[in-house]
């Protein structure tokens, strides 16, 4: 006879035809997929906002299990701690994120990580030494040999405008990284001004040069704000009023080339939705 608690187990959870494994198998990575695909990647100057605290840290072990780090520079936060520990991202086999991976410390090796103060899963804090690092190793940023400053001075810039108290102030800030050569810079600028819609008439020369930048994203998301500096104008019953002198036309024109002769799948997309507007500008001021 069998076990009673075999039979009321059974009972509780009969048994799955083994033809279903296979299907709950793949109906489980199909929703991992999903659920990978929902994730946004997050920018450098996302990061820092959403970050508790951001340092520039030097591994002191390879341990896999709670590293310990030097403290070099808080760019972001306020921290007198010498020293900190991390607690890496750990894979729960129950509920996969396949879309994170484990963080990595080699000793010696320098990096900005973004943190959050460590609690475990039930919402017990370990004290103001540990934390985690937010968005796994995707919140682990090496610090290259060669480079360096460019990606510290943005972490740095970027911890000035989230500092700033009036909403005014920031706008400023994230439109002043417009004109930056840095790239980590130019890149939140794009990005964040088009995401509150902060772009101006004034801006609309440096735009228009950035439509020759040497990367794709920087032109595509060049155009992006090109395209509301106009649809505001139109909004306002001022189509071209506010563009410099020929700056309807100039737009226009460089929109309809970028649609011809980009090699960029995003680019020649992003100048499709810039021409109807830049092309009402150029009829009204005609």
């Amino acid at each position: 006879d069998p076990h009673p608690l075999t039979t009321l187990r059974s009972s509780f959870y009969p048994a799955i035809p083994r033809l279903l494994v296979p299907a709950l198998a793949l109906l489980g990575f199909l929703h991992a997929g999903r659920a990978s695909a929902d994730i946004e990647e997050l920018s450098l100057y996302q990061r820092t906002a959403r970050s508790a605290l951001v340092v520039r840290a030097r591994s002191l072990s390879s341990s896999t299990r709670r590293p310990r780090v030097q403290v070099l520079e808080v760019l972001k936060g306020q921290s007198e701690l010498r020293e900190i520990t991390v607690v890496p991202h750990f894979e729960n086999n129950a509920q996969p994120t396949p879309w994170l991976d484990r963080e990595v410390f080699q000793r010696g090796e320098d990096s900005v990580l973004f943190l959050l103060p460590y609690v475990d899963e039930f919402g017990r804090s370990e004290g103001p030494e540990t934390f985690s690092v937010m968005g796994a190793s995707r919140g682990k940023v090496p610090v290259p040999s060669e480079g360096s400053d460019a990606l510290l001075g943005a972490v740095r810039r970027f911890s000035e405008i989230l500092a700033m108290g009036q909403h005014d102030a920031q706008a400023e800030g994230l439109l002043g990284l417009l004109r930056e050569s840095n790239p980590w810079m130019l890149e939140a600028g794009l990005a964040e001004c088009a995401r509150y819609t902060l772009a101006r008439p004034q801006d609309f020369e440096v735009l228009l040069r950035l439509l020759s930048h040497a990367r794709p994203s920087f032109r595509a998301g060049s155009l992006v704000l090109l395209r509301q500096i106009a649809e505001a104008s139109q909004a306002a019953g001022m189509p071209g009023e506010t563009l410099v002198p020929g700056g309807a036309a100039m737009l226009l024109e460089r929109s309809a080339s970028l649609l011809r002769l980009d090699a960029e799948a995003s680019v020649r997309l992003a100048a499709v939705g810039v021409i109807p507007s830049a092309n009402v500008a150029v009829t009204a001021k005609g």
